[in-house]
């Protein structure tokens, strides 16, 4: 679990590796990350909640690993961003 908030306005992050067991990415927890440049979710994740990388203006690819298991994205998870959302099937 990332808890919300968790990074938020963290401007030094440019890069973060997930644990493959993540489960939540709570409210806000990459906000204003603005070094932020890439990110990988695991397929254990199962939620991503509202605002989680608003503001991060460098993110420019979010992979999200193939599950079997659902993913429910918070409204604006990725609001002002110039973002391409890569859904990566591993079978």
């Amino acid at each position: 679990t990332i808890q919300s908030n968790a990074f938020e306005n963290c401007t030094a992050l440019i890069h973060i590796d997930m644990p493959s067991n993540l489960e939540y990415i709570g409210y806000s927890a990459f906000e204003g990350c603005s070094s932020l440049k890439e990110f990988v979710v695991p397929s254990s994740c199962n939620e991503i909640r509202n605002y989680a990388f608003n503001g991060c203006v460098k993110l420019k690819k979010l992979v999200i690993e193939d599950s079997s298991n659902p993913l429910l994205l918070g409204f604006s998870y990725i609001r002002k961003n110039n973002i391409r959302t890569n859904c990566r099937n591993q079978r």
